[in-house]
């Protein structure tokens, strides 16, 4: 009676298992074991005794001390020892091995399941498709070009990198004709730098009639076969001056008359309206010369277009022309005082030498 205590207290440092196996080898606590174990006795006694196979040094030692203690112990109750032994053994078998599930509650289980499977998982709803980003126009590309099969079979066999594409027939002939109209602009813009004012002078005039041939260039040709006449006078040359000008030289050139006709009329136009195209003048004159429509120089409407002015600048001074036989050589004052028929004739000459200079920066644009 006296080492039951120590015995008790001595196991319970011990693995709770060796307990469980010294009272099944005992066959002391097997009833109480039983009844802790919730109807499974035949699987708490072979897991314990196949623990308690493996136990070996001083917690062997206190199982067969304990047997022995038991087997000396038979005149009391067990019941103590049962309650005490199922309060450490319980823990273990919890740990070690699950209690089978009785066969009935196991159909019972599967009949369930049958009848009430479980639901199918819903599939995840698709998802929307991002929204298209807006590019700006200069990143817009441009229209998919054509290529040729052997660029797709290239770049999907990987061979290597993907040749260029090539252009469509109506493209390339295009890039063609756009590359062959930017080197005739070069050359003619190279011919035209090496062109002197002597060569563009001999073009001109074999534009004119009579044609001067290879010989020397007739006075009609010439900006200024004679010198000026008095002082010369300067006027600044606006967009619309030009312009102006301009249309008097095309219109010169147009008819055939040579250069020093055109410098007579540009100087005209500068006397009689500084070059612009006014709609006011004297009595009833209008347009670059100042024309009247009340001496037939053509209705108002007429008069007030460049190039209709010009015209008819021109056609009365080739009827000058036809009476003068030797107008070239003429002071520019008294051919334009010939057909303009002005009260001041001598002021057209101040602008001689201007003149001059603006038919010779328009030919050289032209040409």
């Amino acid at each position: 009676m006296p080492r039951t205590p120590r015995l008790i207290k001595h196991a319970r440092g011990r693995v709770l298992i060796v307990l469980g196996a010294g009272l099944a080898i005992a066959g002391t606590g097997a009833a109480a074991v039983t009844a802790g174990l919730s109807g499974s006795t035949a699987a708490a006694t072979t897991s314990l005794s196949h623990q308690a196979r493996h136990v070996t040094g001083p917690a062997s030692t206190a199982a067969g001390n304990f047997t022995g203690h038991a087997a000396n112990t038979t005149g009391r109750p067990l019941t103590e020892q049962a309650r005490a032994a199922h309060r450490h053994t319980v823990p273990a078998a919890k740990h070690t091995t699950a209690p089978a599930r009785h066969p009935a509650t196991a159909a019972r289980h599967a009949t369930a399941a049958r009848q009430n499977p479980a639901p199918a998982r819903k599939p995840a709803p698709a998802r929307k498709p991002a929204p298209a980003r807006h590019t700006s126009p200069a990143r817009h590309t441009s229209p998919a070009r054509h290529t040729s099969p052997a660029h797709h079979t290239t770049a999907a066999a990987g061979r290597g990198p993907a040749p260029k594409a090539s252009r469509h027939p109506a493209q390339r002939n295009q890039a063609q004709r756009n590359q062959a109209q930017r080197n005739q602009a070069k050359h003619n813009q190279a011919q035209h730098k090496a062109l002197t004012w002597t060569a563009i002078s001999r073009i001109v005039a074999n534009h004119t009639s009579p044609r001067p041939g290879n010989g020397p260039l007739p006075a009609a040709d010439r900006l200024m076969p004679v010198g000026t006449s008095g002082p010369q006078t300067q006027l600044p040359i606006n967009a619309a001056r030009w312009h102006n000008a301009t249309v008097i030289v095309r219109q010169t050139l147009a008819k055939k008359m040579g250069m020093r006709a055109a410098v007579i009329a540009v100087a005209t136009s500068m006397q009689e309206s500084g070059l612009i195209n006014v709609n006011y003048g004297t009595s009833d004159s209008l347009g670059l010369f100042q024309q009247r429509p009340s001496m037939g120089w053509g209705s108002p409407q007429q008069v007030m277009r460049p190039a209709y002015a010009a015209d008819a600048f021109l056609n009365a001074l080739r009827g000058y022309q036809a009476h003068q036989p030797g107008w070239a050589t003429q002071p520019l004052w008294q051919i334009a005082q010939g057909v303009q028929g002005s009260a001041f004739p001598y002021a057209y000459a101040k602008w001689e030498a201007q003149a001059a200079q603006l038919v010779t920066a328009i030919v050289r644009h032209l040409y």
